[in-house]
């Protein structure tokens, strides 16, 4: 459930696309065609943006009238198969086998595990 313009959102993986579907009735609100992977799973972050991971980046979006807009992309943690998750501000997963951390608002990195 992806909360913001439209009254709210479910955000849904059809294929290599990303779509954001009315609740009540399923009704395509929008479409993302540049999705590649369809084993990734997108996140709403608790800034109210989603956190989708592709096979060549990593992007968040924010919900718009006319559909969303990414707010930043980065290669850091493209095709990552493990979670990515959320903590005080800052997305933590494995980037290159080590435990990596991302601002959360920018997409920044923050840290990396050293090796």
């Amino acid at each position: 459930w992806w909360p913001g313009v439209h009254g709210g959102q479910i955000l849904a993986h059809l294929g290599t696309k990303l779509a954001g579907l009315a609740p009540a009735e399923g009704r395509k609100l929008w479409e993302m065609d540049d999705v590649a992977g369809g084993l990734w799973t997108a996140s709403i972050l608790s800034g109210g943006h989603a956190f989708v991971p592709t096979a060549g980046q990593v992007r968040t979006l924010e919900s718009a009238a006319d559909g969303v807009r990414d707010v930043w992309r980065s290669p850091v943690f493209e095709g990552v198969m493990g979670p990515v998750v959320e903590v005080k501000g800052l997305l933590v997963g494995h980037h290159e086998r080590r435990l990596t951390a991302l601002d959360a608002a920018s997409g920044m990195q923050v840290w990396q595990q050293a090796e």
